[in-house]
C-alpha cells in the first residue's frame, strides 16, 4: 500500500524537472482539464469503461501532486492536517455538520477545536501507514456514499469545481496579498484530495488506490516512457487529425465491406448514408461533425446488431473498429 507521499514522490521523479518551466496556470489548467474529463467519464458515461475511468482519475490527482510539488507543499500533510480522521469543523467520524450546513450541533471552543485537530494530526504523523484516505474519508463523511448511490456523480462533481476554483482563488490571493496566510493553500488542496478520495473509495472501493497509481507509471511517463519525461509542452494522450482522419478512413472501409455482406442488405440505405458522413467528417475535420457521424454509425451498427440472428464477421469487425475509434472523440 502506498501513502500519499509516496504517490507524489512518483510524480515529482517523473515530472519535477519538466514542471520546473512551468506555471501554475499552465498546471493547475491541466488540473482543471483533467478533473473536467473524469467528471464526465462517472455521470456522463456511467462507469462503463472502468479502465478509462480509472486512468482518467489517476490523470487528475497526478496534476494535483504536480501542482503541491510547484507549491512547496507536502499532499500527505496538507490533507492528514485537514483531516486526521475526523471532520475538522465538528471533530466527529461521522461528521455531524451535515444537518447544520457545517457548523457543530454543539457550539464549542473554536480554538479547542484547533487544538485536538493538532493533536489528532500528531497522533497519525509517525505511523508508518497513515489511515488509507479513501476510506477514511468517506467513514468520515457516510453521507457522501448515500448520495452516490441516490443521485450518481453529480455532487461530487460540483463539489470538486467548487474546491478547484477556491484553490485558484486562494493562489491568486497568495501572489497579491503580502500578508495572505499560504497555509490556506494547503487547506484548498487538501479539501480538493478529500473529495478526489472520496470519489475513488465509491467507485473503487475494492482497488487500492496506490497499487493502481504505481501500476499507471510503472514505466515512468506513459506518453514517452521515460524515467524523467522528456514530453514537449502540452504533451499528452492526444490525438492528432492525422490519426483521426486515419480513423475515420478504416471505419468507412469496414461500411464498405459491410455495404457489400449480404446478410446486412436491408440496412443498404442506412449505410450509405453513414459513409457519406465519415466522407463529410473526415473532410472537414470538425470534431463536432465526427461525433455526429460516430452516431450515426452507432445506430446503424446497433440496429444490425439487434435485427439479425447471428452477427456476420464483417459486421463484428465493424464494431470492433467503431469501438475503439469512438475513444478518439471523447
Amino acid at each position: 500500500m502506498l501513502r500519499i507521499n509516496d504517490m507524489s514522490n512518483i510524480i515529482v521523479g517523473i515530472y519535477s524537472k519538466k514542471n520546473e518551466e512551468k506555471s501554475f496556470e499552465y498546471m493547475y489548467s491541466y488540473l482543471t482539464r483533467k478533473t473536467a474529463y473524469l467528471t464526465r467519464e462517472f455521470i456522463r458515461d456511467g462507469n462503463q469503461d472502468k479502465e478509462l475511468l480509472k486512468n482518467t482519475y489517476i490523470e487528475a490527482l497526478s496534476w494535483l501532486f504536480a501542482i503541491c510539488d510547484k507549491l512547496e507543499i507536502q499532499p500527505q500533510e496538507a490533507f492528514y492536517k485537514k483531516f486526521p480522521s475526523c471532520c475538522p469543523y465538528c471533530l466527529g467520524a461521522p461528521c455531524s455538520c451535515s444537518q447544520t450546513h457545517r457548523k457543530p450541533e454543539k457550539i464549542r471552543s473554536a480554538k479547542g477545536i484547533k487544538d485536538e485537530l493538532f493533536n489528532k494530526y500528531n497522533a497519525i504523523k509517525p505511523m508508518q501507514f497513515p489511515p488509507y484516505a479513501p476510506r477514511m474519508i468517506n467513514d468520515i463523511y457516510p453521507s457522501n456514499r448515500t448520495i452516490w448511490s441516490t443521485f450518481g456523480g453529480f455532487y461530487h462533481s460540483s463539489r470538486l469545481f467548487e474546491e478547484l476554483g477556491e484553490l485558484q482563488e486562494a493562489y491568486a490571493k497568495s501572489i497579491e496579498d503580502k500578508n495572505y496566510n499560504k497555509e490556506n493553500l494547503h487547506e484548498e488542496c487538501a479539501d480538493i484530495y478529500a473529495w478526489l478520495f472520496s470519489l475513488w473509495g465509491i467507485i473503487f472501493k475494492d482497488d487500492d488506490l496506490g497499487e493502481a497509481f504505481e501500476s499507471y507509471y510503472l514505466n515512468g511517463c506513459p506518453v514517452c516512457n521515460k524515467r524523467e519525461c522528456v514530453c514537449v509542452s502540452y504533451s499528452g494522450k492526444i490525438s492528432k487529425t492525422d490519426e483521426k482522419r486515419a480513423s475515420l478512413e478504416k471505419l468507412k472501409q469496414e461500411l464498405e465491406l459491410l455495404l457489400k455482406d449480404e446478410t446486412t442488405g436491408e440496412f443498404k440505405e442506412n449505410l450509405e448514408s453513414a459513409i457519406s458522413a465519415i466522407k463529410d467528417a473526415i473532410d472537414s475535420g470538425k470534431d463536432a461533425d465526427s461525433r455526429r457521424t460516430l452516431s450515426e454509425v452507432e445506430s446503424v451498427l446497433d440496429s444490425i446488431e439487434k435485427n439479425s440472428a447471428k452477427m456476420s464477421s464483417v459486421a463484428s469487425n465493424a464494431l470492433n473498429v467503431f469501438n475503439v475509434i469512438s475513444k478518439l472523440f471523447q
